[in-house]
């Protein structure tokens, strides 16, 4: 049986490339952020990669800081009608990457393992409640090199949906 593939399925393809562009970094502080690089991004696309980060890291979007930076090649085109889409699914990656990292870095502090963890609100739980917030697992989760890895996105039901989907104007209730 073939499988079409759906427009979506095709942005997805074409923001892999680029993912390797986009870099999340969880500070010592707590705080995430990322430098999108792209000179004609929008305000737009700066809010929802705060509310895409803060959803698949589960912080609150107030520890999010998104900011712009001098363009790079990129395989993706500034003109391509896309660009948003494809940059938030490239975002969603690196993000998803760097929970993937905290987690396995509190699987390792905690002596627990993985499916045993929790991440609400910045901070990673276990079943022996033990509570490690993700700033005190960067150093331990960062990695300088750049390797190939599977990640998994986030698929949460719509009443996990905590950030992305609020309206600017209203404030996004609080996790955890």
């Amino acid at each position: 049986m073939t499988r079409l593939l759906g427009l979506d399925d095709v942005r997805t393809a074409t923001a892999l490339p680029a993912s390797r562009l986009i870099s999340v970094e969880v500070c010592q502080d707590g705080t995430v952020s990322v430098a999108l690089h792209r000179a004609r991004m929008s305000r737009h696309v700066a809010t929802a990669a705060a509310g895409l980060i803060a959803q698949e890291l589960s912080v609150p979007r107030a520890r999010v800081h998104v900011s712009l930076v001098d363009a790079r090649p990129d395989p993706i085109s500034d003109e391509c009608p896309h660009t948003a889409e494809s940059t938030c699914v490239s975002i969603r990656i690196a993000a998803a990457l760097a929970r993937q990292r905290l987690l396995a870095a509190a699987s390792a502090a905690f002596g627990s393992p993985v499916t045993d963890l929790r991440l609400t609100a910045g901070v990673i739980t276990d079943d022996a409640d033990r509570r490690s917030d993700i700033g005190a697992l960067a150093r331990r989760a960062a990695s300088r090199r750049t390797i190939a890895v599977t990640v998994e996105l986030a698929v949460p039901r719509a009443a996990d949906l905590t950030v992305v989907g609020h309206p600017p104007t209203a404030s996004p209730p609080e996790t955890g």
